[in-house]
């Protein structure tokens, strides 16, 4: 390890940034393109990522810099993505782009590693391919059904935040920029 990698943490940067390729590139081929079949082919295939799962999973849950790490990157890419749907037309463009990344991120995240906590055996122990292959099916309708038709029948909660936002840092001002 020491030899290809210099160090454990060096190994483990490799192996991020690999797992997050992949994950990347799936992400932005079908937002750039999306077609009926390609979705269907993506969900047929999808307990072929249960190795990522488990290793983007079993990240998270160790914590400390190197899961910060990986969330992080995790944002960029996601905020990437999502700025190749918005120039290919796939997307609404964003009043926020990277709060909207880090939130779809966020929840992303969060859901898939609730979902796969509670999917443990009485030894602790997770069939990826299972458990992933059941998140599809619970979540994937909800998820987009969510995305593509919105939830809320009305704008008084978003039109409330924009203004107190816009209140608290008005256009002009540097903090809006951060």
């Amino acid at each position: 390890m020491n030899h290809h990698f210099g160090s454990k943490k060096s190994l483990r940067a490799e192996c991020d940034a690999y797992v997050l390729e992949v994950v990347r590139k799936a992400k932005s081929e079908y937002i750039r393109d999306p077609t009926p079949a390609g979705l269907l082919t993506s969900l047929a295939e999808i307990e072929e990522y249960a190795p990522l799962i488990a290793y983007i999973a079993r990240s998270y849950q160790a914590g400390g810099e190197l899961a910060l790490s990986l969330f992080e990157r995790s944002v960029s890419d996601t905020e990437q993505y999502l700025a190749e749907g918005v120039a290919a037309g796939t997307i609404r463009p964003s009043r926020d782009p990277k709060a909207r990344a880090r939130y779809l991120a966020m929840v992303g995240s969060g859901g898939l590693m609730l979902f796969l906590q509670l999917r443990q055996d009485a030894d602790g122990k997770i069939d990826y391919r299972e458990a992933l292959r059941a998140y599809a099916d619970q979540v994937m309708l909800p998820a987009v059904e969510l995305y593509t038709e919105s939830l809320l029948t009305d704008r008084m909660a978003l039109d409330t935040l924009l203004a107190e936002r816009e209140r608290i840092a008005p256009p002009d001002s540097p903090e809006e920029n951060q």
